[in-house]
């Protein structure tokens, strides 16, 4: 099992990543997660980042490894 903190309630990150690797990935490739608006985008990302930083008790356990975890319904997709 591998940890991963949730950041809100679809969204997963592997907790063992770089914090200049969760930046990355949320700028370039999470951009379907981000609101649409440059300031409501910015929020997301400050909070998203102050929880990736600061989460403890937000950690779930995960069967496989990889960097992002998104649930969709009641299943969860592994994105590497």
């Amino acid at each position: 099992m591998y940890p991963y903190i949730q950041l809100d309630q679809k969204i997963f990150f592997n907790k063992e990543m770089s914090i200049t690797k969760f930046l990355f990935i949320l700028f370039f490739k999470c951009k379907p997660i981000l609101p649409e608006d440059r300031l409501g985008s910015t929020k997301r990302i400050l909070l998203y980042t102050k929880i990736f930083i600061k989460a403890k008790s937000q950690i779930i356990e995960l069967p496989k490894n990889g960097e992002v975890a998104i649930r969709v319904g009641l299943s969860i997709i592994l994105c590497k």
